[in-house]
Formats: C-alpha cells, sequence, structure tokens
C-alpha cells in the first residue's frame, strides 16, 4: 500500500496497517443481543396496542350502557294496568313504542346494538359500527328495604334495571360491562 506523507511516497506494509472492522465473533454476540432485545420490545408494543383496543372498546361499552339506561330512565315508571313486562304492540324489534320502565325487560342481546327505531348501529351512514358488541337489558321489582332481593311486582315502589354490554365471543379483546341503577315511581 502505497500512502502519501509529506510529499513523497513511503511503502507500507499490510503488517503496518492499523486493524479496523469487527471479527466474526464480535458479530455474531452483536446479533445475538439485538435479537434477544426485539423479542421484548415487540411484546410490549403489542401489548400496548392490545391494551389500548381493550380500553377504547371499554368506553363504548360504558357508553352505549349509559345511553340505554338514559333512555330506559325516560320513559314512566310503570303503566297504569299494572302489567309487568311488554303489553300488545311493543316489540324487541322497536323500542319507540316502549312507554313504561319495565317494557325493557328482557330486551335484548342477539343483535347489534340499535337505535331506538330499531336502525342497527353497524356503520351504514353516519352511524358508528358497533357491530361487535351485544346489549341487553334486565328490569326487576326490588324490594324497599334491600335493592338485592327481587319481589312480586306491585309489591314495591322500586325497580332494578340492569344493562350489560359485552363483545361477541372471540372477538379481539373481551370486555363485559354492566351498569345497574334503581328507581322509584316517587
Amino acid at each position: 500500500m502505497y500512502v502519501l506523507v509529506r510529499r513523497r511516497v513511503m511503502w507500507i506494509s499490510p503488517r503496518q496497517c492499523p486493524k479496523s472492522g469487527f471479527t466474526f465473533i464480535e458479530m455474531a454476540v452483536s446479533l445475538a443481543l439485538l435479537f434477544a432485545a426485539i423479542a421484548p420490545i415487540t411484546y410490549v408494543f403489542t401489548r400496548g396496542l392490545s391494551v389500548s383496543r381493550e380500553m377504547e372498546v371499554n368506553t363504548q361499552c360504558l357508553i352505549l350502557a349509559q345511553d340505554l339506561i338514559e333512555e330506559t330512565l325516560s320513559k314512566n315508571f310503570e303503566e297504569t294496568s299494572g302489567s309487568f313486562g311488554r303489553e300488545a304492540g311493543e316489540s324487541t324489534a322497536n323500542r319507540s313504542n316502549y312507554d313504561d320502565v319495565d317494557d325493557y325487560d328482557r330486551w335484548g342481546p342477539n343483535n347489534a346494538p340499535e337505535y331506538i327505531d330499531g336502525t342497527q348501529m353497524d356503520g351504514s351512514g353516519s352511524a358508528p359500527d358497533y357491530t361487535f358488541l351485544r346489549r341487553s337489558v334486565i328490569v326487576q321489582n326490588v324490594s324497599n328495604a334491600n335493592f338485592d332481593t327481587v319481589v312480586p311486582d306491585g309489591s314495591s315502589d322500586f325497580k332494578k334495571i340492569q344493562v350489560t354490554v359485552n363483545t361477541i365471543p372471540n372477538y379481539i379483546v373481551s370486555v363485559t360491562r354492566t351498569l345497574e341503577i334503581v328507581v322509584s315511581n316517587h
């Protein structure tokens, strides 16, 4: 190898050249360390995405449950006839005819969430896509003294409304949220 030093050319043998670069062992150790670090980093990243999606679905479940609770609370406490459950002309397909709280008893959970008129929240038009969720409602007459004790219709001034929203089986994340509220006719 020729080197120009102060305007003169000198011959340097390969033994006199400084060694640079990596040996095979150094490369192998570096690659092993790199691959050992990739696995935990990938796990943390994918777990973060999973937790993020679970939090998003949890929030959607709570919003849909609260929406149905508020819809139920906008109805009368009970029909003047005093019968419990849906009356003639009220169906599970369309909640717009529901006129009292107990009409919601045993409503759901076979379909995706829907608006009060029965329009599915399936992503069509301006509707959000909640096809991966299911909502259901249970309404019970409860004791005046203990809201966990179910009593026959007409023997109490309190009804417990329980709305459950959950993901469909085998969805990316599994979330079930239940909201309960006790209402009185006073």
